[in-house]
This record gives structure tokens, C-alpha cells and sequence, in this order.
């Protein structure tokens, strides 16, 4: 499974970004090989950007608040999404392998802020890190 964090930064030590639309990083993170993939997170994203996470195997998102847009563009593509608030990205994926993340089934902002239609992620911002948390069989093999 690929679990899509959103994150101030590009590290697994980084904490999970205060707003999901807004955060400098999403940090894809794969429970099969213990990897983490940064995405520079351009702030001018649009939803088509959300549902290529979504097509790219991306079905559980872990947040630190979400808006309405964001919100139903995940849950029309049958995404689940997590809160995760003052926490690392390390430390809410294994909160989560724990099953002790709340699953959201409304955004935590009443509102959306301003969006573009224009996608602006590239694969040559992606970056590679291993995983660091706890309990992960595959992090001292790679």
C-alpha cells in the first residue's frame, strides 16, 4: 500500500503540514518496501494532481487538516483520509500501521482556499529516503 502524507518537509522526521492543500511536501510512503518518495507539493495544484496520486495507487492520505475541496476530490475517488496533527511523518505512519489514526469523514476546514488548474509537479522533483520509523523490517536492508 502507498500512503500519501502531506508535510513541511521533504524527510521522514518532517511533521505533517498544518493544511493538506498547502504543504511543501507530500511524502509517499510504501508499506511493502519501507520507502519514502518526497514531491515538491507546488502550491499552485489542481485536483487532477490528486486524482494522479489516486491512479498512481495512492488510496490512504494522512493530514493535518484538509478543506472541502481537497476533502471530496479524495473521497469521490474512494480515498481514505487520516488526521494526523504535531506529529512527524515517521511517527504518524507507524501511529497508522497501528490503526490508531482518526479516519476523517468530513474536511477539518470549512473552507478551500484559492486552487490552479495548472500542475506544476515534475518526476525530476521526486526524491527517494528510507524509511526510519520504528518497527519497519526493510529499513536496514536498503
Amino acid at each position: 500500500m502507498i500512503i500519501g502524507l502531506s508535510s513541511d518537509g521533504k524527510l521522514p522526521d518532517s511533521k505533517i503540514a498544518k493544511r493538506f492543500g498547502h504543504a511543501e511536501y507530500i511524502l509517499l510512503y510504501d508499506t511493502e518496501t519501507c520507502v519514502y518518495t518526497s514531491v515538491i507539493n507546488e502550491k499552485e495544484h489542481s485536483h487532477k494532481d490528486l486524482e494522479k496520486y489516486i491512479s498512481s495507487g495512492v488510496k490512504v492520505f494522512i493530514v493535518g487538516n484538509i478543506g472541502p475541496n481537497s476533502f471530496y476530490t479524495l473521497k469521490e475517488n474512494e480515498a481514505k483520509i487520516f488526521l494526523a496533527r504535531n506529529m512527524k511523518v515517521k511517527d504518524a505512519v507507524s501511529t497508522f500501521i497501528k490503526n490508531e489514526l482518526l479516519e476523517l469523514s468530513e474536511p477539518t476546514l470549512k473552507k478551500s482556499f484559492a486552487h490552479s488548474e495548472h500542475s506544476k509537479h515534475d518526476a525530476r522533483n521526486n526524491e527517494e529516503n528510507h524509511c526510519h520509523h520504528e518497527g519497519c523490517e526493510n529499513h536496514n536492508n536498503k
